[in-house]
């Protein structure tokens, strides 16, 4: 039987959507400038796991990934939390990088867009992106040369979200998009995590909904590996460790991602 550690961290929010792209393509599109409108999904070479993929047509336009139903309608909850992605970029020929709105959040009758710090890195590892959800962020009203969004216009789009495009084309020229990992209304734990044990064949978590949690195990409480990292949706959050029953005993533990 394994011995197993549990979390326990009061809840702070509602759950956040999310799309980690696990077994499929989770109903991400594309629109503008995309070979396709239907993402594609790859098993191996995410961040890590699974993520979708679409070509650039090369036409001259632009693209943007378009988020699914999960994403949209009333998202007032996310006000104050945070829009968190991965994206990766492939080029073909030399470096010919442009700019342009790269999230775009229309609800409301209002459209907020926002400007990355950085384009993804070329043909390299994946980069991470982390934005507020709130007027403490450079969002603009309509365009990037547009007015700073203030707070009732933010909170406005969030309550009745009808579209999130995050941006998959950053190079003039044939290239390649990945996107990975999209939580959208992420917040992060401020309490320090106790434990406890529990008589089931897994591990309970109880903590902050929206944050993401990251599992480990060990057999002998000196080194620990990843097993799985989860957005926690509910709480209490049962895992089961369906690998665990080969083993005389594994210990687990949970902590959140910052």
């Amino acid at each position: 039987m394994a011995i197993l550690i549990g979390l326990a961290l009061p809840s702070t929010s509602r759950g956040a959507a999310s799309s980690q792209f696990d077994d499929n393509n989770e109903n991400w599109t594309a629109i503008g400038d995309a070979e396709c409108v239907g993402a594609t999904f790859q098993n191996t070479g995410g961040n890590p796991g699974g993520s979708v993929t679409i070509d650039d047509l090369a036409t001259g336009g632009v693209w943007y990934w378009l988020a699914p139903g999960k994403f949209l309608g009333d998202q007032s909850n996310t006000y104050g939390a945070r829009l968190k992605f991965d994206l990766k970029q492939v080029i073909g020929g030399a470096p010919n990088q442009f700019d342009r709105e790269d999230i775009i959040i229309e609800g409301g009758g209002v459209t907020i867009t926002y400007n990355l710090p950085t384009n993804p890195v070329i043909n390299g590892a994946w980069t991470t992106f982390d934005v507020t959800l709130d007027e403490t962020a450079p969002w603009k009203i309509n365009s990037l040369s547009g007015l700073q969004a203030t707070q009732v216009q933010i909170q406005t789009v969030l309550s009745n979200v009808t579209s999130l495009r995050i941006r998959g084309e950053y190079q003039t020229g044939v290239d390649t998009g990945y996107l990975d990992n999209v939580f959208f209304g992420l917040r992060t734990a401020t309490t320090a995590p106790t434990t406890d044990i529990a008589l089931y064949a897994g591990i309970t978590i109880e903590g902050s909904i929206g944050v993401i949690y990251k599992i480990e195990y060990s057999p002998d409480m000196t080194s620990w590996t990843t097993l799985k990292t989860i957005l926690l949706s509910d709480t209490p959050f049962v895992f089961i460790d369906v690998d665990s029953a080969h083993e005389p005993r594994r210990f687990y533990r949970a902590s959140p991602v910052p």
